[in-house]
């Protein structure tokens, strides 16, 4: 076991009593390189910041590194673009 395992279970266990907004919104689930930064930042401050999870979701994304979706607001792997493409692009 690992101590991202053991968050993981921590977040689990708060998501058995509590359904985040996230949770059915599939912008949540896309690769880093597919969302516009200025929408991350959106998401971020309307939908995760008043989140009553976000500590566990942090605290696990932080350690688990997660290759693709939003964690607590952020996206935990490089956000690549391709060469010449706008933000706007990128969200595509």
């Amino acid at each position: 076991m690992t101590i991202a395992d053991d968050l993981y279970r921590a977040l689990a266990r708060v998501l058995e009593e509590t359904t985040p907004e996230c949770t059915d919104d599939p912008r949540f689930l896309l690769e880093p390189a597919q969302i516009a930064a200025d929408e991350l930042t959106h998401l971020a401050l309307t939908v995760c910041r008043p989140c009553p999870l976000r500590t566990e979701c942090r605290a696990y994304a932080e350690r688990a590194k997660p290759p693709v979706g939003i964690w607590a607001g952020r996206t935990y792997q490089p956000r690549k673009r391709r060469k010449g493409a706008s933000h706007a692009d990128a969200a595509e």
